[in-house]
């Protein structure tokens, strides 16, 4: 019983949740937001890393911890 309950509720905020999302009001300008694609900038970051060195920093850093 509990469970329909719950489910009804979520079933009723979803779909005003959904309509209210439908009307939107805009006041002033409104611009694009524009920003870089994070994936491309990963990758670019990744590109820059020297991987060798930093696996034998970490190398390092595990036989210092030992």
């Amino acid at each position: 019983m509990k469970i329909k309950f719950f489910n009804s509720i979520i079933i009723l905020l979803l779909t005003f949740s959904s309509a209210s999302s439908a009307i939107t009001v805009s006041k002033g300008t409104t611009y694009e937001v524009i920003e870089p694609d994070l994936l491309l900038e990963i990758q670019q970051k990744a590109k820059q890393v020297d991987w060798k060195k930093l696996q034998r920093n970490m190398k390092l850093a595990q036989d210092i911890a030992r």
